[in-house]
């Protein structure tokens, strides 16, 4: 409890600092701009099975081309098995961001004015293991708003791949910017939150233009640089997990959450929480709702240096405090 309350206070004294360094800025009006939940969805019309859970619904089939390749059901519930495992593994997922500290994308202000209340997962015949959208969606049989997972019919199990999507819906719930180095590069480094390793690759930061700007063309690779940033601000590491979360287990007994080892995780907070303030001034300079750019403007290269050097002060400011 106290160390719980400790990482509350910690974290709201890096945002106080952001705040003061960059002025002070009014929560927007967001019942100026109209409802994002425009686009159309209608699983029921694709799947012919629903499993769900808590905000979670897993949609999925048992014949055709996107059946679900593995349909061995052990414990004879109806559900298959690979199912109830990704099911424990998003639940889990949320429940150890939530206890971190991480807003639950429904609380931020792009999916709060939509009245999102649903995550879809829908199984499909699909290159890769997963993607995530950012774009809400409305039900068209519920009317409901939802956000969107797509994850492969053949994913197996355990692959962290749940996880690392609805990581993307944490990161879209605070920020437009939709930058690959930050978007994939702090996903991978979400999977430790689940994942027991002992290994974190770690490249220092970029040292000339023309290293940032390979930096800036990376992905995935990203995680290396993220590595070295985080661990330099937390050399421990330790999450400190509830009991309960921590006894959490696969079907086969397995445990959910393989360590408490993830270092930087309120550093990664309070960048989230950078990122906000970031695209919702953009949004007052450029005249753009606050909830909604275009998807071209979201990847828009032009943002990398902007976030780069708030990154950099933010780092700083975290170490002096430190």
């Amino acid at each position: 409890m106290l160390n719980g309350l400790l990482r509350v206070i910690w974290v709201g004294v890096i945002c106080l600092v952001l705040i003061m360094s960059r002025g002070v800025y009014a929560t927007e009006p967001l019942t100026d701009y109209p409802s994002n939940c425009f686009l159309k969805t209608n699983p029921n019309a694709v799947y012919a099975h629903a499993y769900e859970q808590d905000e979670f619904v897993i949609f999925y089939n048992s014949e055709g081309d996107s059946r679900l390749v593995d349909l061995e059901d052990a414990n004879n519930n109806k559900i298959p098995d690979v199912l109830e495992n990704i099911m424990i593994q998003l639940i889990t997922m949320r429940d150890t961001l939530d206890f971190l500290g991480f807003r639950h994308p429904f609380d931020g202000k792009r999916y709060r004015k939509a009245n999102a209340e649903k995550i879809y997962i829908r199984m499909a015949n699909i290159r890769g293991n997963g993607l995530a959208f950012d774009e809400a969606h409305q039900d068209l049989k519920t009317g409901k708003c939802v956000l969107l997972i797509t994850l492969s019919n053949s994913l197996s199990a355990k692959n962290l791949t749940p996880a690392h999507e609805l990581f993307h819906l944490y990161q879209y719930g605070y920020t437009m910017f939709k930058q690959a180095w930050f978007l994939e590069g702090t996903a991978r480094w979400s999977e430790d939150l689940l994942r027991s390793s002992e290994h974190y690759p770690q490249v220092e930061l970029p040292q000339t233009p023309a290293e940032l700007e390979a930096f800036f063309r990376t992905s995935y690779g990203a995680l290396n640089v993220w590595n070295w940033l985080l661990m330099s601000v937390d050399n421990k590491g330790f999450m400190d997990l509830p009991s309960e979360l921590l006894a959490r287990q696969y079907l086969d007994g397995e445990e959910v959450i393989g360590d408490q080892k993830a270092y930087g995780v309120d550093f990664m907070i309070a960048v989230l929480g950078l990122l906000d303030r970031l695209d919702s001034e953009i949004s007052r300079e450029q005249d753009l709702s606050p909830i909604f750019w275009p998807e071209a403007f979201q990847r828009d290269p032009q943002h990398n240096d902007l976030i780069w050097k708030s990154l950099l002060n933010l780092y700083r400011d975290y170490k002096t405090l430190n």
